[in-house]
């Protein structure tokens, strides 16, 4: 495992975590989740995204389960993992086309924070976190050292409904 890799991928997450915290904090997006903050939100999908992409092969392995751990910070081992995409369909068709609710938190963010501003600012939030996702697929899909057809195809479809979202949106 390349472990200066998965230190950028940390620090990557944390730092969306972060920005995730701030929009919070002042208002660019109202938490209707009550106890979950917007952290949580994206943590939650980070991690779906990581089960999705590791079951893609068919086998999830150590080091995608470690990735999965050093990301979320989780605990969950393999046959945990494995329970819940099965138990929550996160390998189907269904999951890979829904829009993440962290996505649709950016691009309301975004959207207020241009109400507020009136201007444009360089990065906009839901392209860091297109970025993000972007990032800590390639990891994942390639963390065992070779990449299925299934794990790019799964990798693509996942990041092109991204990608078309943001752009139906405006962004």
């Amino acid at each position: 495992m390349n472990f200066q890799l998965v230190k950028t991928i940390q620090s990557d997450f944390e730092g969306m975590c972060n920005v995730f915290d701030r929009v919070e904090e002042i208002g660019l997006y109202k938490n209707p989740f009550g106890q979950f903050s917007l952290r949580k939100v994206l943590e939650l999908d980070i991690a779906g995204f990581l089960m999705f992409l590791s079951a893609s092969d068919g086998v999830i392995d150590e080091d995608e389960v470690e990735l999965y751990q050093a990301v979320t910070g989780y605990t969950d081992n393999v046959d945990e993992i494995v329970d819940f995409i099965v138990e929550n369909n996160i390998y189907s068709a269904e999951f890979e086309s829904t829009i993440p609710i962290s996505m649709k938190i950016a691009v309301e963010a975004e959207r207020n924070y241009h109400k507020i501003m009136e201007m444009d600012h360089r990065y906009t939030f839901p392209g860091m976190l297109y970025n993000l996702y972007e990032r800590i697929g390639k990891a994942l899909i390639g963390i065992d050292g070779s990449i299925t057809a299934e794990e790019r195809r799964d990798y693509s479809v996942y990041l092109t409904n991204l990608k078309e979202y943001i752009s139906r949106c405006g962004f």
